[in-house]
């Protein structure tokens, strides 16, 4: 997964996640993999793994919405996948076969066969999402960062305080918009959308 040039805010996440736990930022991510074991490489891992997991929830700006695609034609950062418009009776989703994903037909019980309308949710550089879904990306894996390295509980409950603000911060879904269902049309904290009030 491409987090995106020091020129980005790749680099200021990385640093935020490093912060969390005392260490003092670096001045680029060239060069460091997310393989390593320094520090700087180890927070740079975390972003990654935040970034894939949050982003695989599905957001406006990494969902297609309603596109026709094939088992072989869904791209590999392919994420998830949810049946659209004619074909939104069926249950379709993400599997991985061997690192590639595909389409699985649940009601078949196989691989699709075919084409099927879905929205197609794929990962994006970390640079391209929005700059909300990028706070709720770093904030997340500065949790994670903080609680496997550090295992501070107080700094554990200000973090997670920074998550639910990031969380209720980011644009999802609209499904009045589409007059379709959708997944993640809110916050994992349980803070309902606002609406717009009806005028008397």
């Amino acid at each position: 997964m491409a987090l995106g040039s020091d020129t980005g805010r790749a680099l200021d996440a990385v640093n935020e996640i490093l912060e969390s736990v005392g260490e003092f930022p670096i001045s680029t991510l060239q060069n460091l993999a997310s393989s390593g074991v320094t520090i700087a490489e180890r927070a740079m891992k975390f972003l990654e793994r935040a970034s894939t997991r949050i982003q695989a929830m599905g957001w406006p700006e990494n969902t297609a919405y309603a596109v026709s695609k094939t088992s072989g034609n869904i791209g590999s950062a392919a994420l998830a996948a949810q049946a659209a418009g004619a074909d939104s009776h069926r249950t379709i989703v993400v599997r991985d076969n061997g690192g590639t994903p595909e389409l699985y037909d649940v009601n078949a019980g196989a691989v699709l066969t075919g084409s099927a309308i879905i929205d197609l949710v794929t990962e994006i550089d970390f640079d391209n999402c929005s700059i909300s879904l990028q706070d709720l990306i770093t904030k997340t894996a500065k949790q994670d960062f903080q609680r496997r390295i550090q295992g501070n509980p107080q700094a554990d409950q200000a973090i997670a305080q920074e998550m639910m603000m990031a969380d209720r911060k980011t644009i999802r879904h609209n499904p009045q918009k589409m007059n379709r269902m959708f997944p993640n049309t809110s916050g994992i904290f349980g803070a309902a959308p606002q609406q717009d009030e009806e005028r008397g």
